[in-house]
């Protein structure tokens, strides 16, 4: 098991690296807020490696020899994420298991941090998995549909790259196509393009009734042209191949000694 760093002076121990100074400070201030609030404590700890030690129990180390929250309530809440192995673990201190639930903790997981994690943007992904922890510790609404997501929309460069790789490859296929009066290629390949995509049988026909469409109208109206004048859609000529880790936040007088059992939930991105 990984040695148990030494409690940090607030909220945020960054071993990792992997989030900027602009969102320590982000984060002290709001989990410094919340404490004044209603006592509870969350703290985000982010270490290079496991060295194969299970999260949940590393988790929980953690939580029991820090201390996370207040003795007798009991009320904190640990947010650990391991780099190398891509894991995560919410660990949540047995007064807030009420409150932050292992449904909801995995939610989170699942729905914000993952999904951002994946994009190489550790610092939005904890920012706003912590901001849905500190409303669910003080006692709100449990609602995602707040929580901003990742832009996966194409920009210009890509949508125009992508554009100009179709153009190709249905120069290609009609090239291919016109070379023969038969229709069973195109068929199997959009058979084979629905059940990549889609991995759905309704898609696999429906590409493949679109292939044998395509096919026809290759072999039946350009079969002649690419014949006697090459490649039909140039007009001739051949078809070949053209950091730190956290400090402290005013406010944060060390942790108070609260108890874990395991509550939470883990994942991965």
């Amino acid at each position: 098991m990984p040695s148990i760093p030494p409690a940090p002076d607030g909220y945020v121990l960054d071993l990792a690296e992997i989030l900027s100074a602009q969102t320590e400070t982000a984060l002290q201030t709001e989990l410094a807020d919340l404490e004044a609030y209603n006592s509870s404590q969350i703290v985000v700890v982010t270490i290079e490696t496991l060295e194969d030690y299970p999260i949940e129990s590393y988790a929980l180390e953690i939580g029991r020899t820090w201390g996370v929250g207040q003795e007798e309530f009991n009320n904190g809440t640990i947010f650990l994420i391991a780099e190398q192995e891509r894991e995560m673990r919410i660990e949540v201190g047995y007064g807030l298991e009420g409150a932050i639930t292992d449904a909801q903790s995995f939610a989170i997981i699942d729905q914000v941090a993952a999904s951002y994690f994946k994009e190489g943007d550790y610092d939005q992904g904890v920012l706003e998995s912590v901001q849905v922890l500190d409303n669910l510790a003080r006692g709100e609404a449990f609602d995602l549909t707040l929580v901003s997501q990742p832009d996966t929309s194409l920009n210009n460069d890509e949508l125009l790259f992508l554009l100009v790789m179709l153009f190709f490859l249905t120069r290609g296929l009609f090239v291919t196509f016109s070379r023969s009066k038969a229709w069973w290629m195109g068929g199997i390949f959009g058979g084979l393009t629905g059940f990549i995509l889609f991995y759905s049988l309704g898609m696999v026909i429906l590409f493949t009734l679109l292939g044998l469409f395509l096919d026809f109208i290759a072999s039946t109206f350009f079969f002649k042209q690419f014949k006697h004048h090459g490649a039909w859609f140039w007009g001739g000529g051949s078809d070949g191949s053209s950091g730190s880790s956290g400090g402290s936040s005013g406010g944060f007088g060390g942790f108070g000694g609260g108890g874990f059992g395991g509550g939470g939930a883990s994942g991965r991105w």
